[in-house]
């Protein structure tokens, strides 16, 4: 079956922004919804739609009859870049916290939930975003049938960190060959 791709801009938290949604179906779809979040480094559509060898992991789940979504958080991937990413990322706070991606990711909830009629869907974190999608499940559990933490993030005791010290944004370039 050929898989059906459609990305769609949303509203994100950052007025004047937008998040992009990324869908991937074939006719044969059945069950919920999934949605893949990304961690920290690297946007949704790099992780989760990064072909190897002509295949991603969303082409894998569509052709295995999931209703595979990924989301690119604002600034990350092919949202849109806040203004604050055209200055240095050490003058800036933060530009996306777990509480600003949660908004972001419950507005991709409601869009797939319109789109096909569901009420709950099951969501897949990695990294970063096994926070996110945990904050998620745990503020609206209605709205998750299953939830799928990859690479889940913890905590050790640790002195002395100040988060006023993390910086904006960061960048990651690719390795030299």
């Amino acid at each position: 079956m050929p898989i059906t791709e459609s990305n769609y801009d949303l509203p994100s938290h950052k007025a004047g922004c937008h998040t992009q949604l990324r869908h991937k179906t074939t006719n044969t779809t059945q069950g919920s919804p999934i949605l893949f979040v990304h961690g920290a480094t690297y946007g949704a559509t790099q992780t989760f739609d990064y072909a190897i060898n002509g295949r991603s992991w969303m082409d894998e789940m569509a052709d295995q009859g999931f209703d595979a979504w990924c989301l690119d958080l604002t600034g990350y991937g092919h949202s849109d870049r806040p203004g604050e990413m055209a200055e240095a990322a050490s003058l800036n706070a933060p530009l996306v916290r777990t509480d600003d991606a949660v908004v972001d990711v419950l507005h991709a909830i409601d869009f797939i939930c319109a789109q096909g009629a569901h009420d709950a869907i099951d969501l897949l974190g990695y990294s970063w975003g096994t926070v996110i999608c945990g904050r998620v499940a745990g503020q609206c559990p209605e709205r998750v049938n299953r939830l799928v933490l990859c690479g889940a993030l913890w905590v050790e005791k640790q002195t002395g960190f100040q988060a006023s010290r993390i910086p904006a944004y960061r960048t990651s370039l690719p390795a030299a060959p």
